[in-house]
């Protein structure tokens, strides 16, 4: 079995697109405004926002981490952008390097990378 699927539910479907596709540079595959969704590649795995529609959503740590090549860089191009990191990039005793930034939504996401 591999992962091939990611959700994170949002409120603020295209606020989230946009911060998704333009702010973190994903690939976006869809968007689906009316049925609620859009999805973006990110190698084996599709990263998809769903919109909640009343559920619960937002606020919570979603477990994600992208793998960036230069954490650093990319570090910085996103504190540019005024992206909230909540962990500056951090080596960690298992050798990667690790942060910890937050979506518009609140949702805590995370990179891994090299220094």
């Amino acid at each position: 079995m591999k992962l091939g699927y990611a959700r994170i539910f949002v409120r603020d479907l295209d606020g989230m697109v946009e911060f998704y596709a333009d702010t973190l540079g994903l690939p976006k595959s869809w968007h689906d405004a009316a049925n609620g969704h859009a999805g973006f590649e990110t190698g084996d795995c599709t990263l998809i926002l769903e919109d909640a529609q009343g559920e619960a959503a937002g606020n919570r740590f979603t477990a994600l981490s992208f793998k960036v090549p230069d954490i650093k860089a990319t570090h910085q191009r996103l504190q540019a952008a005024k992206v909230e990191f909540t962990q500056p990039p951090k080596e960690m005793p298992w050798g990667g390097t690790l942060a910890y930034f937050k979506d518009p939504e609140g949702n805590t996401l995370g990179m891994v990378g090299d220094m």
